[in-house]
């Protein structure tokens, strides 16, 4: 037995002696390549400052660096620098070359949409022609679920979707609400942390002061009639709730605050509407990431934000959006967040907002739209605002250009 090991322990060894002298010989091969290719980019940026430059050489030339680039395409474009002169041979090669480049980065979609600088090129080609943008939009779509999870994939989608028709952002839209519903969503170690955390908010929620008095003193002195299977339903819901599919999409995303992403919004404002979410727990998860501010730049996540006011916890959600009070009501979506607040009225907001604006005036009156809220203060009516307030929509809300 002794001896066998001892044979198989040398047999081991002497593999990876192998292994690692095949490396080596490969990284050796690559470095070797790739100063080459440094030189090539050298020579080509030079002939390109040429007036005199002939264009054929300049395109055989280019030809001839891409055949040595094509290798370590991937590797390349992870290299700042070199990310600059993959770019170079797209812009300056021909259609041919233009469209060898399109086809390699498709069949390497993922790697190049998950990593810090490849990630631009995406965009690049996605801009370049509508045929490279329906090229894209079909391979993200074939991968959705290996990109979606990485905030750098997510920043390639993001902008894509900036790109899209209202067909296609559709579509993408349905594809990433039908990988969140698969079971490659799930991931127990996950899991078990979403439903640590929801505990913990649970507990925090306890602490929380209902119109100045403790939760469990109210408790305590009002016996509530609710009957005992109403009781059963609403925590069967709950833990279905920390459960599900939808949420752990949607934690996922908040934990690497992904929400400046336009896209997050749609994806939110879909499952609001289909009822696969509750505002309740939704509300709870921003109050915990405080990242509300970033939802109230569009027009979908002003929707959300809408529909958090449902909740009645309207100076909770003030709060969370008090900080970044000077660039919403800059903006056009965030503004009429604001004069939403104002239009509810609550004393204490009210002498917020005044207090912002009488000690942060400078910072504030950037855009001519930050002095609606001042003139609503004037006016005190809605009628003033028809675009803003609109009395023929559902719960009141603002209605405004999509």
């Amino acid at each position: 037995m002794t001896i066998t090991k001892i044979n198989s322990d040398q047999k081991n060894a002497s593999n990876n002696k192998k292994r690692v002298k095949r490396s080596h010989k490969k990284n050796e091969k690559d470095f070797e390549l790739l100063t080459e290719i440094k030189e090539n980019f050298e020579d080509i940026k030079s002939l390109l400052k040429c007036k005199s430059s002939d264009k054929k050489t300049i395109e055989q030339k280019i030809d001839l660096i891409w055949i040595n680039c094509k290798s370590l395409f991937c590797q390349l474009l992870k290299q700042k620098n070199m990310f600059n002169n993959i770019n170079l041979l797209f812009t300056k090669g021909n259609n041919d070359l233009k469209n060898e480049i399109f086809e390699e980065t498709l069949k390497n979609i993922v790697v190049i949409s998950i990593h810090e600088y490849s990630k631009q090129f995406v965009i690049i080609l996605a801009k370049h022609s509508t045929k490279y943008l329906v090229g894209i939009i079909k391979h993200i779509k074939l991968n959705i679920d290996k990109i979606v999870c990485s905030r750098n994939g997510l920043y390639v989608i993001d902008e894509v979707f900036k790109l899209c028709n209202r067909k296609s952002k559709h579509e993408i839209i349905s594809e990433i609400l039908h990988y969140s519903n698969t079971d490659e969503i799930i991931d127990d170690h996950f899991e078990s942390n979403v439903k640590l955390e929801f505990q913990h908010v649970e507990k925090e929620n306890e602490n929380i002061k209902l119109n100045g008095v403790e939760i469990e003193d109210v408790k305590s002195k009002c016996q509530l009639n609710v009957d005992e299977n109403n009781k059963n339903k609403e925590k069967e819901q709950q833990i279905d709730y920390v459960t599900s599919k939808n949420f752990i999409l949607i934690r996922k995303l908040s934990s690497k605050r992904c929400w400046n992403f336009e896209i997050t919004h749609y994806i939110l404002h879909r499952y609001i509407n289909e009822e696969k979410i509750s505002i309740k727990f939704l509300l709870d998860l921003f109050i915990r990431n405080k990242q509300l501010h970033l939802l109230l730049y569009t027009y979908k996540g002003l929707e959300v934000g809408l529909n958090l006011l449902d909740t009645n916890e309207i100076i909770i959600l003030f709060n969370l959006i008090q900080k970044d009070f000077s660039n919403l009501v800059n903006d056009k979506y965030g503004v009429i967040y604001i004069l939403k607040f104002l239009e509810l009225n609550n004393v204490t907001i009210n002498n917020k907002i005044i207090d912002i604006y009488t000690n942060e005036y400078k910072s504030i009156f950037i855009e001519e739209i930050s002095i609606l809220p001042i003139l609503y203060f004037f006016n005190q009516e809605a009628k003033y605002y028809p675009t803003l307030f609109n009395t023929l929509r559902q719960k009141k809300q603002v209605q405004i250009d999509k």
